[in-house]
Parts: C-alpha cells; sequence; structure tokens
C-alpha cells in the first residue's frame, strides 16, 4: 500500500505520500525535548529533595519541584538566543501535555481539564516571576521567601533544608552564567 524503502542500517522508511504521515511523526528535536523533560521529571522526583531538602513528598510538592527545574533552565535558554527560547517554548508545550495527561490520568472530567490547566499555567508564571526576580536580586533571602512559598507552602521560619535547596539552586544559576 506504501512505498517502502531501506535506509543504511536496514529500517524501513515510508516513501509514499509524506503530506498524509508527517504530522504523525516525531522528528528528532522534538524526541531530543521528550528526553529532555523525562529528565526533569527525574532530577525532581529525586529521593534526595524529600529525604535531605525536606520538600513535601506530594502531588503539590512535586509539581513544584518540576516548575523550579523547568524555570532554571528557561532561564538559561533565554540567555542563549532566540533559536534556544524555541526550545524552552517546546520544553514547555511538553509540559503542558503532562500535566493534561495526567489529569486525565487521575479521572478529572473533560470539562474540568480546562479550568484545571488554567490554575497549572497561573501557577507557573506566578513561580517563574518569583524565582526569577529573587534570582536577580543581589540576597539570596529573595529566593528562599520564593521557595518557602512555592516549595515548602509556607512554612515559616528558617530551616537548613530551605537553606540548602536554596544554596543549591543559586549554585546551578551562577554555573550556567
Amino acid at each position: 500500500m506504501f512505498d517502502t524503502q531501506r535506509d543504511s542500517k536496514g529500517v524501513a522508511e515510508d516513501t509514499g505520500n509524506p503530506m498524509i504521515l508527517r504530522r504523525f511523526r516525531l522528528n528528532s528535536q522534538d524526541r531530543s525535548i521528550r528526553e529532555l523533560y523525562g529528565a526533569i521529571v527525574a532530577q525532581a522526583r529525586s529521593v534526595v529533595f524529600c529525604g535531605a531538602y525536606g520538600v513535601p513528598d506530594t502531588v503539590e510538592g512535586r509539581f513544584g519541584l518540576i516548575v523550579l527545574h523547568i524555570v532554571l533552565l528557561l532561564a538559561r535558554l533565554d540567555r542563549d538566543g532566540s533559536c534556544a527560547r524555541g526550545i524552552g517554548q517546546k520544553l514547555f508545550d511538553v509540559f503542558c501535555a503532562d500535566l493534561d495527561a495526567n489529569l486525565r490520568e487521575m479521572g478529572v472530567g473533560d470539562l474540568t481539564v480546562p479550568k484545571r490547566m488554567r490554575q497549572f499555567g497561573e501557577a507557573f508564571y506566578g513561580r517563574q516571576g518569583a524565582y526569577l526576580t529573587a534570582l536577580a536580586a543581589p540576597e539570596d533571602r529573595e529566593l528562599e521567601n520564593a521557595l518557602a512559598r512555592n516549595i515548602f507552602y509556607g512554612m515559616n521560619g528558617w530551616c537548613w533544608q530551605r537553606g540548602a535547596l536554596c544554596a543549591g539552586g543559586v549554585a546551578c544559576l551562577r554555573e550556567s552564567r
């Protein structure tokens, strides 16, 4: 039915009507973006955050860590120019698609998903603004406060876990400059 040829590795390639199936194929950049997002999620789920840093092991805690990692990566990509910003947009799109899929997997109804996605978007952009403002501040205290609000959910007072997480975030960002 479709014309196929074998490439140098013996893998069949469709040489038939490329207009029909092109939209359904993942290109190598899309795969790389999905792998990058997978690495972010794996890093955010690292036991060290819940154990050593005291981040709550909840859906909200994991969401907060994923957002923190994405914001740090997007800030770094933003400094690399417009080409890297395109990668950042694709990464954000994969993040949103993952949130949508997770909501549906958890049983959230079709009519409620858009409302929840809007809430996630507001949470993402609010946290992104808070983190970028805090990272631009000369003192680390603003980042500590942003982490307390968004990752530790307003737990008042200083604790060594928040200080360690803050120091790690600042060090990571300073390395990437």
